[in-house]
């Protein structure tokens, strides 16, 4: 806590042979100005010793000592800049996708092996697509359309760049690699969507064998 700024009013006295000194002024019967006198405060800025002449009046006196107080207690440009550094701009998503994919490539699993060079290629694959198709910049900017406008993508496929459509549970497969990322990158998925618009794998009614494919 800043400690208050102690701030003094005098009198600067000049006799007749221009001799100067100063005088405190008193709180009862407070000195008045003669014909060469003028009043000034005093007070400390940056360490040194500051006096400043505010002229013959004393009420206008005791207002410029006032003012000079409250001036001292407001932090300086110099403090102003420590306390108030200036804000680093968010790491945009493709910075943070490098950054995944170097985790993914560094973790090692608890019975001393790292991942599969397959999960991490599959890690870069998705989310090179995942961010080409949302087109943001930041994580603050991913929405929750964007999660079901990729999925979405997923599922009616791209015949233009050879990608075919999706079932269920590669979407879900796939949602999963991306909501790491989105985790990774600060962005809850959990909270862009709720539970029941999450892909869920469904288990799927086993189909019996005809007696034609069991005799191939």
């Amino acid at each position: 806590m800043k400690s208050l700024p102690s701030v003094s009013l005098y009198i600067r006295i000049t006799d007749e042979k221009g001799r100067r000194r100063y005088e405190r002024i008193r709180r009862r019967n407070p000195q008045m100005c003669g014909p060469r006198d003028v009043y000034c405060i005093h007070f400390y800025a940056k360490r040194r010793r500051k006096w400043l002449s505010v002229g013959a009046d004393l009420n206008v006196a005791n207002a410029a000592r006032g003012e000079k107080e409250q001036e001292l207690l407001l932090p300086s440009k110099d403090e102003s800049a420590q306390a108030k550094p200036s804000p680093t701009a968010p790491k945009s998503l493709e910075d943070l996708r490098t950054a995944f994919i170097h985790d993914k490539k560094t973790t090692i699993k608890k019975d001393g092996t790292p991942l599969h060079p397959d999960t991490i290629r599959s890690f870069e694959v998705v989310t090179r697509g995942f961010l080409d198709t949302i087109k943001r910049t930041i994580p603050s900017e991913v929405t929750k359309q964007d999660l079901k406008d990729w999925m979405m993508k997923l599922r009616q496929g791209d015949p233009t760049r050879n990608r075919n459509a999706v079932c269920h549970r590669t979407v879900c497969n796939l949602y999963d690699s991306v909501a790491a990322f989105l985790m990774f990158a600060g962005v809850d998925h959990k909270k862009l969507l709720p539970q029941c618009e999450r892909p869920t794998p469904v288990e799927e009614t086993p189909q019996a064998y005809t007696m034609q494919e069991w005799s191939w």
